[in-house]
Formats: structure tokens, C-alpha cells, sequence
């Protein structure tokens, strides 16, 4: 069975009608994209500290894939960075590239092929001594102060390297709520966090979720032009396919772990106790959920 997963609090979904021109300051007419294309590698990032994928999981291939993520509703007005994991093989002949794209215009295009970014990132294969080369260029100039930083690594092939790229947006984007008042967590709120899961497993259950999503699914609709029933929908329209079968799994914690994102104000369950299976695909899909707690205890999902 293959594994698959959704994200509550990021999600993989395609932007719908890209408006051509808009305001200049309005997320949901600049879309942000995280292009890539691998070669024998893997990678992982982070956004703002919060991860694009389950943490323990790798964007990765022996042969050659492109592709690209939005990433709006994970960026802020003001300083932001991407915390960018990688490792190229030594079969690699084209190793890794990654830009942060703009757009505001449809996505016919293929990835790298618009000027109107953020900054590129990429990593050249020196096969002569198993090193790689980084080369770095920044872009938009409506984005600015772009820093490229190592945080940790040799520089060599078959060895997980890390590097850390800043830049301000004056972009008006949704303020989570989370980044402002929530709690800073630690190992102790295990037990919060896996009641807090348990009540959404029986919300889903007793399809009464919506609610609990409204600050997901307000940042999102700001940041991307989405209605809320439209994004709510998207996110759930596998599940509700009567041909997909799919069927939601008992709550199952025995190999879930306690990890903490969000610069220390973000929680969830790797692996996530929530999934679904369907007979007809073969396939099951967690639900990847990440809280926050507020001055009063209580968890929410991260908006």
C-alpha cells in the first residue's frame, strides 16, 4: 500500500483562476511557488519552521523529477526564511535546483521558466571529489534583503546538507494567530496534543471538523482567493468520492512521536494517528494536523 499524506495547516493543493493583474500588495493575485527539480536526490524544507511534508519524510528520486509547491499560506509580511535539506547522490549528473517562483498569471508554464522570483538555488555535482558547488542568485526586487546561509553540512555528496534563505515580503498577508499568542511547548504537552488529536479524529468522524478549521481556512482563503467551502471541499473531495472507497482507519497512536515546529509554538504527531485507506487505489493518506496552544490551554489548529 503506498502512503500518502494531506496537511492541515499546509496543503498541497493547485491555485485555482490566477487573476493576471492585481494588487500589487494582495497575496491572492502573487502566488509564491517553491519550484524543484531533482536528480538522484532528496530534499525536505521548511517554511517559516514549519514543515512542508511529515518530518519524516523526503522529497526524493533516483531518476529525474520536476515539480512545484505553493507556499502563500506558510509566508508572512516581513522576514521571512526556508530552511532547505539535502542530499544529491553520487549517481547524480544534474544534482538540485529550487527557486521560489511569483506568479500572476496562469501555471501553463514549466518550473524555472518565469524571471519573476525570489531567489534560485542550485546545486552542481563536482564528481571529480564527491563535493558540489552552490550557486545563488536573487531576483524580484519587489523582495528584498536575500540571505544565503550554510547551517550545517561537509559540502559532499551522500551526506544530508542544510542552508538557510531569508528575505523580507511587503506582501499583506494573513498574521496567524499562533505567532503571536501561543504558548511556547515542550515534551510535557504530549498529552494535550494527543487529546487534542483524539477530538478531531471523533469531529471527523461525526463530520462536524469544519468549525474546527475556520482559522486554516481564513488564512488560506486571504492568501490564495479561495472561498472557504471551496478549500474545505478540495481538501475532503477524495475522501467523499463513493468510487475512491475511501475509509477512515481506527485512531492508531503506537508509533506516533511528539514533534515541535513553528519556531517552538507548533505541535503534531509524526506519524499522524489520522488516516484514511481506499481498496480501490490501494492507497492510504494521513492527515497531517499542527496545533497551537493559547494562554488558556487550549489546542488549536494552526490558522
Amino acid at each position: 500500500m503506498r502512503f500518502f499524506y494531506k496537511v492541515l495547516g499546509f496543503t498541497c493543493f493547485a491555485f485555482f483562476g490566477l487573476a493576471a493583474y492585481g494588487d500589487d500588495n494582495s497575496p491572492s493575485e502573487n502566488r509564491f511557488f517553491l519550484e524543484y527539480s531533482l536528480a538522484a536526490s532528496g530534499f525536505k524544507f521548511r517554511v517559516n519552521d514549519v514543515p512542508a511534508m511529515s518530518p519524516s519524510y523526503q522529497i526524493g528520486t533516483m531518476g529525474n523529477i520536476r515539480s512545484r509547491f505553493p507556499i502563500n499560506q506558510l509566508l508572512y509580511k516581513g522576514r521571512n526564511f526556508i530552511e532547505i535539506e539535502f542530499k544529491v547522490k553520487k549517481k547524480s549528473e544534474d544534482g538540485l535546483r529550487i527557486r521560489l517562483s511569483i506568479k500572476n498569471s496562469g501555471l501553463n508554464s514549466d518550473v524555472f521558466s518565469d524571471d519573476n522570483y525570489v531567489f534560485d538555488f542550485k546545486v552542481n555535482v563536482n564528481h571529480d571529489d564527491n563535493s558540489f558547488e552552490v550557486v545563488e542568485s536573487k531576483g524580484n526586487q519587489s523582495v528584498s534583503n536575500v540571505d544565503f546561509r550554510k547551517v550545517s553540512g561537509s559540502e559532499m555528496l551522500e551526506e544530508w546538507n542544510k542552508y538557510r534563505i531569508s528575505f523580507d515580503l511587503a506582501y499583506d498577508f494573513y498574521e496567524s494567530q499562533y505567532r503571536n499568542l501561543g504558548l511556547a511547548l515542550s515534551d510535557e504537552d504530549y498529552d494535550g496534543v494527543f487529546k487534542a488529536y483524539k477530538d478531531i479524529y471523533l469531529a471527523i468522524e461525526s463530520n462536524s471538523l469544519k468549525p474546527l478549521l475556520k482559522g486554516f481556512l481564513d488564512k488560506y482563503s486571504h492568501d490564495t482567493g479561495m472561498e472557504n467551502d471551496e478549500i474545505y471541499e478540495s481538501l475532503f473531495s477524495d475522501f467523499l468520492d463513493p468510487e475512491l472507497n475511501y475509509e477512515l482507519n481506527n485512531f492508531d497512536i503506537s508509533n506516533s512521536k511528539l514533534v515541535i515546529v513553528g519556531n517552538g509554538k507548533l505541535a503534531l504527531l509524526d506519524p499522524s494517528p489520522i488516516s484514511y485507506s481506499s481498496d480501490v487505489l490501494g492507497e492510504e493518506e494521513r492527515i497531517m494536523i499542527m496545533l497551537w496552544k493559547d494562554k488558556n490551554g487550549m489546542w488549536n489548529i494552526k490558522d
